[in-house]
């Protein structure tokens, strides 16, 4: 159920769940460091595509759901101290499509 082919199933509340909290473990292990956490797909067109997915859009929007949504709820327990990225593969290397754009800085 978490993955669709051969990717994670990145629009599925579980996964997001699973990957802040394993990422909170990763910052907590080095306090007071800024730290890059990528959360790039693996390299295959094999993208989630249930119903959730989707109504999110194309992969690349998948994509950008997935990293703000973990972008987010790491900003209440770690403000400040990650940037987030992904790579954008061949199959998400489109925009994403409606547009999503990045969540930003805690600032913003």
């Amino acid at each position: 159920e978490y993955f669709g082919g051969g990717q994670p199933c990145v629009s599925h509340p579980d996964v997001i769940h699973l990957i802040t909290e394993e990422l909170r473990r990763r910052l907590d292990k080095q306090p007071g460091r800024f730290v890059t956490l990528s959360l790039s797909p693996n390299d295959n067109a094999k993208f989630c595509r249930d119903d959730r997915a989707q109504k999110i859009g194309n992969a690349s929007a998948n994509m950008m759901y997935f990293a703000n949504e973990v972008a987010r709820r790491l900003r209440k327990s770690h403000p400040g101290r990650f940037e987030v990225n992904f790579l954008a593969y061949w199959v998400a290397h489109v925009p994403p499509s409606p547009m999503i754009r990045g969540s930003g800085p805690a600032s913003r």
